[in-house]
Order: structure tokens, then sequence, then C-alpha cells
């Protein structure tokens, strides 16, 4: 073989080689360059993603802080309710009670009153049974001092 000969084929080999190479390193970019795109579109759906996220979260917590807010609202509405109805509860107590020692002390006055009644009532009929008896007395003493 002639050295020309040998280096043409080298040449061409390495001119093989080299398309060869510069092939691959284009299969490579474009695998690159696809990977990069879908790098992106899976780092802007991630970013529209967290950005839906924080925004569902920012009006769930609004939602959230609406519903304490009215459980608040409701709570204190009830715990004034139950004041009131406490506050009305213990003038009740105090109006019966004061009722209750008016009572008391009409029925200790009735009850010294018939006490009183049942007395003269007493002395009434004792009287009385002395006057009939007394009567009586005289009756039979004017019989017998008229018939007899």
């Amino acid at each position: 073989m002639r050295p020309s000969a040998s280096l043409t084929a080298r040449l061409a080999d390495l001119q093989s080689e080299y398309g060869a190479a510069t092939g691959q390193l284009a299969s490579v970019e474009r695998k690159l360059a696809d990977t990069s795109t879908d790098l992106e579109q899976t780092r802007r759906e991630w970013e529209a993603d967290a950005a839906a996220a924080a925004e569902e979260r920012a009006q769930r917590e609004t939602e959230l802080g609406a519903l304490l807010a009215e459980a608040l609202a409701a709570r204190t509405g009830v715990e004034n309710r139950l004041t009131e109805a406490q506050a009305a509860h213990e003038q009740a107590q105090e109006r019966f009670a004061a009722e209750l020692a008016g009572a008391a002390g009409r029925y200790s006055a009735i009850q010294g009153e018939l006490t009183e009644a049942i007395a003269a009532r007493t002395t009434l009929e004792g009287s009385l049974t002395v006057a009939v008896a007394a009567r009586h007395d005289d009756d039979i003493g004017a019989r017998r001092q008229g018939g007899g």
C-alpha cells in the first residue's frame, strides 16, 4: 500500500468517525433540547399548580376565618343570652323569695287572727253554755215556783 493511499483511507475513516460523532452529538443536543423543553414545561406546570394551591389555601383560610368569626359571634350571643337568663332567674328568685316572705307574713297574721277567732268562739260558746244553763235553771226554778 502506498502511503498516500493509507492516509486517504485513514482520512476517510476519521471523516466517517467525525460524521458519526457529529450525528451522535446532534442526537444528544436534540435530546437535551427536548429534555430542556420538557423540564421548562414541567416547571411552568408546577408553578401554576403551586399558585393554584396557594390561591386555594388563601381562599380556604378566608372561608375558615369567616366560619370562625361566625362561630365566635354565635358563642358570644349564646353567652349573652345565658347571662341575661341567669340575671332574669336571679331576679325571679329574689321576687319569689320576697313574695314567699310576704305570704309567710300573711299566713302568720291569718293564723293569729284564726287563733284569736277560735279563742273568741270558745269563749262565746262557754258564755252561751253558761247562759243556756242559767236560763234552763231559771226556767226550772220558775216552774217550781209557779207550779209547785
